[in-house]
């Protein structure tokens, strides 16, 4: 086995935790009372994996099983995150605002990289 062949496997799977969580945060019940149904095989397994390791509270769902085969997910509302889920959600976060502010520093350094170029060039010629 390949060490570090086997985490990038690992870090890539965890990269598709982080946008269900997000759609989570984000998902309400309309009238308080009745749970939501999660329809999409990829997003129920995602849920399932992260109830399994302890980011989400297991008590927000509703798992509808059948021998053993589960046929439904439904997510009740109220606190999703626990709280090992939360500061993996908000490492993830900071994450990708350093990544953003690191983006938007180098799109500016070009810019007035550029701007400079050109002043220096249009001096040069007159």
């Amino acid at each position: 086995m390949d060490y570090k062949k086997e985490m990038k496997r690992l870090e890539k799977a965890r990269e598709k935790y982080f946008p269900v969580i997000g759609a989570l945060l984000d998902m309400t019940t309309h009238d308080g009372g009745r749970p939501l149904a999660i329809d999409d095989p990829d997003i129920m397994r995602t849920v399932l994996e992260l109830i399994d390791i302890g980011y989400l509270d297991p008590d927000a769902f509703i798992i509808n099983k059948r021998f053993g085969e589960i046929r439904g997910l439904y997510f009740r509302g109220g606190a999703v995150l626990t709280g090992a889920g939360r500061a993996e959600y908000e490492r993830d976060q900071k994450r990708h605002r350093k990544v953003m502010l690191r983006r938007l520093i180098v799109a500016v350094s070009v810019v007035l990289l550029s701007a400079a170029v050109m002043a220096v060039a249009s001096l040069l010629k007159v």
